[in-house]
């Protein structure tokens, strides 16, 4: 990846593309809310992907997500997604900013 913004340029399509395959509207409300929640602390999420390792194991996450969605593997891909979403958690100081902002809310 060139850049953060690019990766989150990538990153934005790359989920949109999963949830045009969504074919429950009140499941693609509730992840549009998941999605506002996240982009208001995307300062933290920046922070943690100025970290080379954060960015390239986001992108590896990302090419088994989609390997397990071709395989319809439902195990795998529950397993990743959960994977996917904690990873970011242990990345500091993204951990801390994250704690920081839930704990304003």
């Amino acid at each position: 990846m060139e850049s953060i913004e690019k990766y989150f340029e990538f990153n934005e399509k790359f989920h949109d593309e999963i949830w045009k395959a969504v074919n429950n509207e009140l499941l693609l409300e509730i992840l549009n809310l998941v999605r506002d929640r996240m982009q208001r602390y995307t300062y933290a999420r920046i922070s943690a992907f100025k970290r080379p390792e954060a960015l390239e194991k986001s992108l590896k996450q990302h090419k088994v997500l989609l390997t397990a969605l071709k395989g319809k593997d439902k195990d795998k891909l529950k397993k990743m997604i959960v994977e996917h979403r904690v990873s970011l958690l242990k990345i500091a100081p993204y951990a801390d900013e994250l704690k920081e902002y839930l704990s304003t809310e």
